[in-house]
């Protein structure tokens, strides 16, 4: 009887060693077309997720009504850290005169725009397409006034791993930036 207590501890401590370590993804900067050449200070407030993106794992596709992750394939920062600090430098890309500074960053600096991002889905949904469905504001002005707000929404195979899913996240939140650079580019040229 002991022999077995002692072969099924150590098949027990055999299993809890075999679990995949984790792999740590974080989002590619998409390159994109210059939207314009205006000298300005533009800061990027922190981006809003909602509650269920708020976590490690990395979406997966699921059911209608399912939220589900890969259980080692995660986030290499807090998403919406991330999201801000890859729209930083992608509108840095697409803006070359302006001076894009991520908001309550180490460097801070009188923002002559504002861009908030409020995302409301970004993950694969049940046939594995991602979707990045959110709001894009532009402030500017004295007391930073709503300038403009837009609804973006796109889509993207994402595939059936998670690599795949970052992939179309990364390419789909680069569409997102085009979109943002465009706005910053016609807000500066109406005054």
């Amino acid at each position: 009887m002991r022999r077995r207590g002692v072969l099924c501890g150590l098949a027990v401590l055999a299993l809890a060693g075999c679990s995949a370590p984790a792999t740590d993804y974080r989002l590619a900067v998409a390159a994109g077309p210059p939207a314009g050449q205006a000298a300005m200070v533009v800061a990027v407030r922190s981006v809003s997720v909602p509650g269920y993106l708020d976590q490690d794992g990395i979406g997966k596709a699921g059911g209608k009504y399912e939220f589900s992750s890969y259980p080692n394939d995660v986030w290499a920062e807090p998403l919406a850290d991330m999201l801000q600090g890859v729209m930083v430098q992608e509108l840095s890309q697409r803006l070359p005169g302006a001076t894009v500074l991520p908001d309550g960053g180490a460097i801070g600096a009188p923002a002559d725009v504002v861009v908030e991002v409020n995302v409301l889905r970004f993950d694969p949904d049940a046939a594995g397409t991602v979707i990045l469905d959110a709001q894009i504001a532009v402030r500017r002005g004295a007391g930073n006034k709503v300038w403009r707000t837009v609804d973006f929404m796109r889509q993207a195979p994402g595939g059936d791993s998670a690599l795949a899913i970052v992939a179309a996240m990364s390419a789909l939140w680069g569409q997102a930036a085009d979109e943002t650079a465009l706005l910053l580019a016609r807000s500066t040229a109406s005054g």
